[in-house]
C-alpha cells in the first residue's frame, strides 16, 4: 500500500508542476498539496502534529476535496493572473492552423502590390498612425485576450459584412449600437479609432488586413468561440471571473480569411437568424454578398460545401427543367426560410393543376412529383406540427 501512495503522490507532484507551467494555479496548489500529503513520510509528520489528521475519514475527505479542486479547474482555459483586469496573453507560438489562412495572406499580398502608389503610401500611414493607437498595442504587441475586446472586433467584423463598393470606391457601415457599445467602453475612443482603421484596411481597396491582425482574430476564436448570442461568464485559473454583458460575432472576419470553411459557414446562417446577426436582401454593392444574401449564401455553398445541413436538396426531383428557372430559385428560398405558408401555397397550385389537367382527360407528372417534393419538405420543416 506504501508503494501505491508513493507513486501516486510523486505522480500528483508532477501533475502539479505541469499545471503551473500552464498557469493553472489552483490544481497546481490543490494536486501538490495531495500529493506531499499521500507520500507517507509526510503523512506520519503531519498525523504527528495534528490529531485530526489520524482520522482516516478525515483525510480521505481532505483527499476528495482537493482531487474534485484540482480537476475542476485543470480543465479551464488559460489566463495570466493580473490585478488589474481579467486578461490573457497568448504567445505567438500557441497560435494553432494559422497555415489555413495562408489563401488569405496570398491574396492580401496581391492585392498591395496592385495598389497604387499613393494608396500604398496612405496604406503605410495608417498602419503606422495604428502602431501608435493603445488597442493596438493591447491586441497585437501584447497579444491580450479579454472579453473587453470582444465587441471591438465585433465592430470590425461586421464592418466587413457590410462593406460595399460604389463608384469605384469602397466604404463599410456599422451600426449605432454596436459602435455606441465600443464608444461606451474602457478606452472607447481608442477602441472606436482602432475598428475604424482596421475595417479601413480590411478593405481590398486598401489592401486586406496584415498578419497580425488575423492572428488577433485568431487568438480570439480558439478562446472564446465565433460568436455567443447571450451574456456569459468565463473564469481564468485563478477562479476569477470575466463577465460577457453582450453576444459578440467575429464569424464574418473568418469569412474572408478563409470562406470555405465549413464551420464558419454553418455560423453564418445561426448568427443571421439570431439577435446577433441579420441578412440583408436588399443591397446589391455589397462586397461580400455570401454574407448577407441568402440567394448568394445558398450559391455559395453549392460551390464550396454542398453537403451543408443548411442547403435544400432540390435535386431529389428530375423535373425541375420542365418549369420556370424561377419556380425551383422561388421553392429553394422557401424551404431555406422555413416559410411554410409559402410552400404551402406552392403545394395548393400544384393540387390545382393536377386537378385542372385530370378535368381535360390528361395527368401531369411533374405537377404530381412537384406536390410531393413539396409536401416532404413541409414535413420535415414540421409545418404541419403547427396546425
Amino acid at each position: 500500500m506504501k508503494t501505491v501512495k508513493y507513486i501516486l503522490g510523486i505522480f500528483l507532484i508532477l501533475l502539479s508542476f505541469g499545471a503551473i507551467v500552464q498557469n493553472k494555479i489552483i490544481p497546481a496548489v490543490a494536486f501538490f498539496i495531495m500529493g506531499l500529503v499521500l507520500i507517507p513520510p509526510i503523512s506520519e509528520q503531519v498525523k504527528a502534529k495534528f490529531k485530526l489528521w489520524q482520522n482516516k475519514n478525515v483525510r480521505y475527505f481532505t483527499y476528495i476535496v482537493l482531487f474534485i479542486v484540482g480537476a475542476s479547474f485543470i480543465g479551464k482555459q488559460n489566463f495570466n493572473i493580473n490585478d488589474k483586469s481579467s486578461t490573457e496573453t497568448v504567445n505567438e507560438n500557441e497560435i494553432v492552423n494559422k497555415e489555413i489562412y495562408s489563401e488569405y495572406a496570398t491574396q492580401v499580398e496581391k492585392d498591395i502590390a496592385e495598389l497604387s502608389t499613393e494608396r500604398k503610401q496612405l496604406r503605410e500611414k495608417l498602419l503606422k498612425e495604428l502602431a501608435q493607437n493603445s488597442t493596438y498595442i493591447a491586441l497585437v504587441n501584447n497579444k491580450t485576450v479579454s472579453v473587453d475586446y470582444l465587441m471591438t472586433l465585433t465592430a470590425i467584423s461586421a464592418a466587413i459584412k457590410n462593406s460595399i463598393t460604389k463608384n469605384g470606391k469602397s466604404q463599410f457601415q456599422i451600426s449605432d449600437k454596436i459602435a455606441g457599445m465600443v464608444e461606451s467602453s474602457n478606452d472607447g475612443k481608442s477602441k472606436m479609432q482602432f475598428v475604424v482603421d482596421v475595417s479601413s484596411l480590411s478593405l481590398k481597396f486598401n489592401g486586406g488586413l496584415p498578419k497580425e491582425f488575423v492572428e488577433v482574430f485568431e487568438r480570439y476564436r480558439t478562446k472564446y468561440n465565433l460568436y455567443s448570442n447571450e451574456a456569459k461568464t468565463f473564469y481564468n485559473a485563478s477562479g476569477k471571473s470575466e463577465n460577457l454583458k453582450d453576444g459578440f460575432n467575429i464569424v464574418y472576419a473568418f469569412a474572408i480569411f478563409d470562406p470555405k470553411n465549413e464551420k464558419v459557414l454553418n455560423v453564418i446562417y445561426e448568427t443571421n437568424y439570431s439577435n446577433i446577426g441579420s441578412w440583408n436582401e436588399h443591397d446589391t454593392n455589397i462586397n461580400y454578398p455570401y454574407m448577407s444574401n441568402k440567394t448568394a449564401y445558398l450559391e455559395h455553398l453549392k460551390d464550396v460545401y454542398p453537403d451543408s445541413k443548411y442547403l435544400p436538396k432540390m435535386d431529389d426531383i428530375d423535373v425541375w427543367n420542365e418549369f420556370a428557372p424561377d419556380v425551383k430559385t422561388r421553392i429553394e428560398l422557401m424551404i431555406f426560410n422555413k416559410d411554410c405558408d409559402g410552400l404551402q401555397k406552392e403545394f395548393n397550385n400544384a393540387d390545382e393543376n393536377i386537378k385542372r389537367f385530370h378535368e381535360s382527360g390528361r395527368s401531369s407528372n411533374k405537377h404530381t412529383e412537384l406536390m410531393d417534393f413539396v409536401d416532404e419538405q413541409m414535413r420535415e420543416l414540421g409545418c404541419y406540427k403547427s396546425k
